[in-house]
């Protein structure tokens, strides 16, 4: 993929620059441990003789890491074994991507029609957001998720047309049913995600009827915690009462 900026859609950089940038950074970019560092970090990487590494893998993660102390070998003493830990901690060698490219989070917005149960439920009317997470969760998916999170709850970027949309929805709801893995860096960022949407008092409904997340059914009832369901319906009960339906363009929902 081209390189972008941080902050605009626009690249700065061509697919074949970039490739041909990563290819050169994982034969040779740590000097003479270019070998050792593909084996035991499996970032492609640049050192420098003043103590800095940066590394990318792509439409992942960028890391850097400082620290003037020098091994033998030209590279940051410092900035190598922090690297390994993070490839190891949070899953992120090169040579796995192939789990974690069958990551996804889909987003779609619904519409809360009441039903004949609760037809004056005070969220009927109302949009709730949905964000769906499928097959392996890793550090990489879960990443996307919070970008996704912020991207449609936060403020409106003028960089990014269609941002800050669905900040004023009833409630947030993130589907957990196709997961089917999901380690524990990747859980633990989407527990402060969660955390953090319940501080800012929305409605937050998790369907995990596998248990993947790990929330405790018991604590789950209570404000501090998200209301843990099993599918869609008992989500929809939970939001706009019994019996309620959501009008969507996505089928399931």
């Amino acid at each position: 993929m081209p390189a972008c900026t941080p902050c605009r859609a626009s690249a700065s950089s061509t697919r074949p620059s970039v490739r041909q940038v990563l290819s050169v950074m994982t034969t040779c970019g740590m000097y003479d441990a270019a070998g050792d560092w593909v084996s035991n970090v499996g970032i492609p990487a640049k050192s420098g003789v003043a103590g800095g590494i940066i590394g990318a893998l792509p439409g992942q993660v960028g890391i850097a890491a400082f620290s003037p102390k020098l091994d033998a070998r030209g590279n940051s003493v410092r900035g190598v074994v922090i690297c390994e830990q993070l490839s190891r901690d949070m899953g992120l060698h090169m040579m796995d991507v192939s789990q974690i490219a069958m990551s996804t989070v889909q987003t779609s917005v619904a519409t809360i029609v009441a039903g004949v149960h609760e037809p004056h439920n005070r969220n009927c009317q109302r949009e709730v957001i949905v964000f769906k997470l499928r097959g392996a969760v890793r550090f990489p998916g879960s990443e996307r998720l919070t970008r996704a999170v912020a991207r449609e709850l936060g403020r409106p970027n003028p960089d990014d047309p269609g941002s800050g949309l669905h900040g004023d929805a009833c409630a947030v709801i993130f589907s957990f049913r196709e997961v089917y893995s999901l380690n524990h860096v990747a859980r633990r960022i989407i527990h402060e995600d969660i955390s953090r949407l319940i501080l800012e008092e929305k409605i937050v409904v998790v369907i995990d009827p596998s248990g993947v997340l790990q929330w405790n059914h018991d604590e789950a009832e209570n404000d501090r915690h998200p209301k843990v369901v099993r599918n869609e319906t008992e989500a929809r009960d939970f939001i706009g009462g019994t019996g309620c339906k959501a009008v969507s363009t996505d089928d399931g929902w």
